[in-house]
Formats: C-alpha cells, structure tokens, sequence
C-alpha cells in the first residue's frame, strides 16, 4: 500500500506535464534557413538551365521571334516559344502580383501552365511574369514588358523574390518556389469607415 502514494503523486505529475505546450520541431530539423546566395545555393551566380533561358537564346540567334499583337502584346507568341498550352489557362482574382493595381474582379491575372513553367498575364498589364523550373536554382522568375521592341527577352527578376521567398517568419514559409507567403493585414471593421 505504500507504493500507491508516491505512484498516485507521479501519475498526477505526468498528467500535470502533459498538459504543457511543447513545440515539435520535427519537421524543421535540417531545413536551409540562410540565404539564397549561400555557396551551396548561388541563386543570383549560378548558371541557369530553364525553358526560358532556352527561349532567350532562340531569341538572340533569330530562331525564335516574339510578336507584338495589339491588347494581348507578346502573350501568344511568348505562350508558344515557352511551348505552353493556351487551354491550360486559369483566373486569379486576388491582387498578389507586381500587377495587383490592375487585377480585379473584373480583370483577373490570368495563369498558363506547363511541367516547366507558369506565364502570369494581365490585360493592359506592363509585364508578362514567367516563373521556370530550374535544374539548378529552382524556381527562377523573369519577366518580359509589353512594349513593342525589336528585340523582346526575358529578363530576370529577382524582386518576385520579395513574396516567393520570406526569410522574416515562419520558418515554414523561408522557401524558394511556387507557392506565396503573402501576408495582408485583415481591417477591423471600424477601419474602413
């Protein structure tokens, strides 16, 4: 009987400690936290190996042309150089892009898409935004102005890095890809008034 009391105290104890919050850390263990131009990584120095690289370099020795069509500008032939399919066309209508002043319900970003590469276009948009699996770097992001120019390319964009990579919270958003770690403030109700 007297193994009861302390066995009674020591159950109650671990009960009592169960009850405490205790982060798990299981699934960060290993993960990269430090930056993109670590040695290992070299995102910014690194040779690239993508669609559109590929696209840039038929560009530049005449294979490949890129033309201006009216309210669309280089979306059809930039959709055929990056061999993306049109009917692989969906609407966003939330306002995260370099475009967002120009996205609405009224007129959504538009997202084509292959195995390799994504195509965001906005009407009346200043830019073409392409994102292209790397071998190397991951996802690499670029963009393309819709302006007439003899010579169009796409050029790198490393300001997309300032929603597709966050290093400042949550560990599980310090990554470099697709997704987005956008963080708007909701208003209070009183704020809007």
């Amino acid at each position: 009987m007297r193994v009861r009391g302390p066995l009674v105290c020591g159950v109650g104890l671990l009960c009592a400690l169960a009850r405490i919050p205790v982060p798990l850390g299981a699934q960060r263990g290993g993960m990269f936290l430090g930056s993109a131009d670590d040695p290992a990584i070299a995102y910014s120095t690194a040779p690239l190996n993508n669609a559109v690289t590929e696209v840039n370099k038929k560009l530049q020795n005449g294979t490949v042309q890129l033309a201006f069509q009216g309210r669309s500008g280089y979306l059809q032939s930039a959709l055929s150089a990056l061999d993306i399919p049109v009917d692989s066309q969906m609407l966003v209508f939330s306002p995260t892009s370099f475009q967002a002043k120009r996205i609405s319900e009224t007129n959504p970003r538009a997202l084509f898409f292959n195995d390799r590469v994504a195509l965001g276009w906005v009407r009346d948009g200043d830019i073409i935004e392409v994102a292209a699996q790397d071998a190397k770097n991951g996802i690499v992001f670029y963009t393309l102005d819709q302006r007439p120019t003899d010579w169009p390319e796409f050029r790198r964009a490393y300001t997309c890095l300032a929603c597709h990579i966050d290093r400042s919270a949550q560990p599980s958003c310090r990554t470099l890809g697709w997704l987005v770690c956008h963080r708007k403030q909701r208003r209070s109700p009183t704020q809007g008034q």
